[in-house]
């Protein structure tokens, strides 16, 4: 499984460089293959965080701090909503018990729905060239800051939406990779905030737990050096479409309550 997560956080880290498909989008699903999911999304974050951090000491001379302004300050905000909706829905302890397949006692609870249908959602949005080719009027960034802020906090899928509203502002792409990724940090950071103080996060943190992050980490820093020498060189569009099947069968898996 080290070697798993390694794997996933190296080619999530390096598909952030590309489009809003990224990091967390992948991560995620293989944590919760290993961890209840109170502690995947806290732990994906974790390493989303260390990443974007490492990101941003590459970049941060390139940010155009008008558009964090405007569209990164309502996404910090929106985060913490969202990640109070995690908090809710971890708390709740009803589970719908069914039976598929032969297979009994199937449980399913309101998280794992919710999560498994933001997995599919987001993996269907980032796939699609008819969505992601959407021109949306720049005096909407601070509505498109809440969503996208909102979404990031409950799950971490955030790059997307993030993208399809910063996408069309004459940045370059060197700006808007170091745009998108001071927004990500403050995401990050307002969300780690309520899973660890409310979610009680650093209670549940152990040995095992730790290795994963450190190796999830790792992973994700050499990523970071990979995507940035290839940012002006290479597009890997058959990679991700791939991946996506990928996630699409797991959110279902997960909406049914077989993971």
């Amino acid at each position: 499984m080290l070697i798993l997560i390694f794997f996933a956080s190296l080619l999530g880290s390096i598909l952030t460089f590309f489009s809003g498909f990224g990091l967390g989008t992948i991560l995620l699903p293989v944590f919760l293959l290993i961890f209840p999911i109170e502690i995947a999304i806290p732990a994906t974050a974790l390493v989303h965080f260390a990443n974007s951090i490492f990101k941003f000491t590459l970049l941060y001379k390139y940010i155009n701090y008008s558009v964090f302004l405007k569209f990164g300050i309502p996404a910090i905000l929106a985060a913490l909503l969202g990640s109070n909706l995690l908090l809710y829905f971890s708390q709740l302890k009803q589970t719908f018990v069914y039976s598929l397949f032969g297979i009994k006692n199937i449980k399913l609870s309101a998280l794992n729905f919710t999560i498994g249908l933001l997995i599919i959602s987001f993996t269907i949005f980032e796939s699609n060239k008819s969505l992601k080719s959407l021109i949306i009027n720049s005096k909407y960034l601070f509505v498109g800051g809440l969503i996208s802020g909102f979404f990031g906090g409950i799950s971490g899928h955030q790059g997307a939406l993030r993208s399809l509203f910063l996408k069309n502002l004459n940045l370059t792409k060197t700006e808007l990779v170091a745009t998108s990724t001071s927004i990500s940090l403050g995401i990050d950071v307002a969300r780690l905030f309520v899973y660890i103080v409310f979610m009680n996060f650093a209670a549940s943190f152990n040995s095992s737990i730790f290795w994963f992050l450190i190796i999830g980490i790792y992973g994700s820093l050499i990523g970071v050096s990979l995507g940035n020498q290839l940012l002006k060189k290479i597009t890997i569009e058959y990679l991700q479409k791939i991946i996506s099947i990928c996630l699409i069968i797991f959110g279902i898996l997960m909406m049914i309550g077989l993971i």
